[in-house]
């Protein structure tokens, strides 16, 4: 039985740095599906492939999102729009983590 948590949090000083936190917790997650499939009987084959789309989509969608923010103009717009970015990721990955918990029970 595993329990699922994700120990980084995205604190963002610019937009590189923001991609690569995405990208280290999707891939912390992957490689989490990953040993779950070699060691739970439920985590099958068919499991993973649809965890590793999963991981796909959301890397997609919030690289996409980091990579064309709303109202560069105006400071302020873009700072809200990047916190709502990061709370939407969040809300995204902790989807993704209860799903699996649930699996792994």
């Amino acid at each position: 039985h595993f329990n699922f948590h994700i120990s980084n949090y995205i604190i963002m000083a610019n937009r590189r740095t923001l991609k690569k936190q995405i990208r280290a917790i999707l891939g912390q997650l992957m490689d989490e599906c990953i040993i779950c499939n070699l060691v739970l009987p439920k985590f099958d084959n068919n499991t993973l492939d649809s965890f590793a789309g999963r991981i796909i989509e959301i890397n997609d969608e919030f690289i996409a999102r980091a990579n064309h923010p709303e109202g560069t103009k105006d400071p302020k717009r873009v700072k809200l729009y990047y916190n709502t970015l990061i709370q939407d990721f969040n809300k995204a990955t902790l989807a993704l983590i209860e799903d699996m918990n649930k699996i792994s029970e």
